[in-house]
């Protein structure tokens, strides 16, 4: 963990004119600890669902089981469509946990003609996992991304390409959730308060962390830790 020596900042070290008083310390102290409180009450009220997301076994256990039946597929590509924070969090993990002995973590996260089709180019769908995050599916960019790519699998797999379609999205509704069901894809659960940009901790980060082989225990470990912490 990194800390901060602010020892050279303060009025007993340097001139009581310069350094940093005891009494303003004192002050911070005491309201970063009534914002934690307050943070700590709606939370529990069920506000702020992002920071329960370490905590979600039910959702770890559906990862789990999911990335063990499509490792067993033996799958070399991982098309994964998402904006925003739905693409961010798995680039990240792609750049620290792909390896030559994973699976490639393809991350679609533009309709650009140009990139698409650079991508359909060099992608062997016989070999492909197809995911798509999006909470609502109402969202036009990774739909329409989504839906060129599964034009492609259902070419190379014909009624099979089901067993290699999976979509994380809203548990309850929406546009995406209905189609999904409608073709007989596999879902996992993205919680409908939690915003893209949070997502690291549910199945937006979580699969493509099992798919790519790490230790989702340590990973969430490591979210409670700082949770903590951070209180």
């Amino acid at each position: 963990m990194l800390q901060l020596d602010i020892t050279g900042t303060l009025a007993k070290t340097i001139t009581p004119s310069l350094g940093i008083p005891e009494n303003d310390l004192a002050t911070i102290k005491n309201t970063l600890k009534s914002y934690v409180e307050d943070f700590l009450k709606e939370r529990s009220a069920g506000n702020h669902a992002w920071a329960m997301s370490p905590y979600d076994r039910e959702v770890l256990g559906l990862v789990e089981d999911t990335a063990a039946r499509l490792k067993r597929e033996r799958i070399e590509t991982i098309v994964w469509v998402g904006i925003g924070g739905s693409g961010l969090g798995p680039r990240v993990i792609k750049e620290v946990f792909e390896t030559a002995e994973t699976p490639e973590l393809i991350i679609v996260d533009t309709v650009d003609p140009a990139v698409i089709a650079a991508e359909l180019s060099i992608i062997d769908f016989q070999r492909t996992l197809l995911v798509i995050a999006s909470k609502s599916g109402g969202t036009l960019e990774p739909t329409a991304a989504f839906f060129i790519m599964e034009e492609r699998m259902k070419q190379a797999l014909g009624d099979r390409a089901k067993e290699r379609i999976l979509v994380i999205t809203d548990p309850k509704e929406g546009a995406l959730k209905r189609y999904a069901d409608a073709e007989g894809y596999t879902t996992l659960p993205l919680h409908p308060d939690v915003g893209g940009r949070f997502s690291i901790f549910t199945p937006v980060g979580l699969l493509p962390l099992a798919l790519l082989g790490a230790d989702l225990t340590s990973f969430l470990r490591g979210a409670k830790e700082m949770d903590t912490v951070c209180q």
